[in-house]
């Protein structure tokens, strides 16, 4: 992974998941299960609106990367289970706050004003 190579949409270079080399797909699976130690593979595909077979190919790229993993559950042998690894939560950890719009290490968009806008003043 490459931290900083992506350059957020408004130019201002606030990390996105996509500065990590991750998907928005990719991300909210990551971050969804973030709450809990484990989570069934067919709430996170709920969760993240994700059919199965694309889920899977996501929870394969992130067990790659070694920021999620998948396992039999142990009491239903047709149940899977996904948790995020310790590099996971750390990577969300790092990423969240850059992704927070109050974060005083991004600039705040520049509100327009209704001139900017091209509004004219209504009240007559």
């Amino acid at each position: 992974m490459r931290p900083g190579r992506h350059r957020s949409a408004d130019g201002s270079g606030c990390a996105t998941p996509q500065a990590h080399d991750l998907t928005d797909p990719q991300w909210r699976v990551l971050t969804i299960p973030s709450a809990v130690d484990e989570i069934d593979l067919s709430e996170l595909a709920n969760r993240s609106m994700l059919p199965g077979p694309r889920l899977s190919r996501i929870l394969k790229d992130l067990e790659a990367l070694k920021l999620m993993t998948r396992r039999t559950c142990e009491k239903d042998g047709r149940r899977f289970l996904a948790s995020i690894t310790g590099e996971g939560r750390s990577l969300i950890a790092t990423v969240s706050p850059e992704l927070n719009p109050f974060s005083s290490s991004c600039p705040a968009p520049q509100s327009a004003t209704p001139k900017d806008l091209g509004l004219r003043n209504t009240r007559r």
